[in-house]
């Protein structure tokens, strides 16, 4: 299960229910984690097409995924901008080594012939598991929210409305105990998520470590081709 969906969408969340932050300001928050994924993703490609390992990249990257999924469980009304921007960095860095490292890995691991098959497996793979790991945030989020708004004595139902109580959140006192309360709460409901991602980015690590070494300088074998090649061969007395 790859987690990056769901923490782009429970990260926002944090910034938006926690922090207080407009929709715009929640935006521009998110930037170091999107402005590092795609880099980082073009450097591993560079890297590994270099030195013919994929291996590598793949173990760095979780590791650092893992590493900040596990840091965001520190994040709190407090959080300072360089903290938390440090954190989303690492994130960033490692979902976008991982993304690109595997892609290779799919190709190198098939047989000859089948790379444009596990091209597409690979992909249907991936976005699957981000469907997934958006699903099982939400369910993990709700849950243990519920559990605190309860240990407070308040509506287990804010939980469930958790995106839409956002608004009735920030119209509250700053002071106000309720809406301390309920920021308790989505802190420990964010935190539950942070655990979880941070658990599967460690466990895809160790995972990682079963990962054969194959090379990568073997020919590509398709039976698509552009269409002035298969024109020319064609025309070979040859063929």
């Amino acid at each position: 299960m790859n987690q990056i969906y769901g923490q782009l969408y429970y990260i926002p969340l944090y910034f938006l229910a926690v922090k207080g932050y407009d929709p715009v300001r929640t935006g521009l928050s998110t930037l170091p984690i999107m402005v590092t994924l795609v880099p980082s993703s073009m450097v591993t490609g560079a890297l590994v097409t270099r030195t013919a390992n994929y291996r590598w990249p793949i173990w760095l990257g979780w590791v650092l995924t893992a590493v900040g999924s596990f840091l965001t469980v520190l994040f709190d009304r407090n959080t300072s901008t360089m903290t938390w921007a440090t954190v989303l960095i690492i994130l960033g860095l490692g979902h976008g080594a991982v993304l690109n490292a595997q892609n290779f890995a799919a190709q190198a691991m098939c047989r000859q012939g089948e790379e444009g098959p596990a091209a597409a497996m690979y992909a249907f793979m991936r976005q699957s598991g981000m469907a997934l790991g958006v699903g099982v945030g939400g369910t993990v989020f709700q849950n243990v929210m519920s559990v605190k708004l309860r240990w407070e004595g308040l509506d287990a139902g804010i939980a469930r409305e958790s995106e839409a109580f956002v608004e009735e959140l920030q119209k509250m006192p700053s002071e106000s105990l309720k809406k301390l309360q309920v920021l308790d709460a989505y802190i420990y409901g964010l935190r539950g998520v942070y655990l979880v991602y941070g658990s599967i980015s460690g466990t895809a690590f160790l995972l990682s470590l079963l990962l054969r070494h194959f090379k990568m300088a073997g020919e590509v074998m398709s039976a698509h081709q552009f269409e002035h090649q298969a024109s020319a061969q064609s025309h070979d007395p040859d063929h």
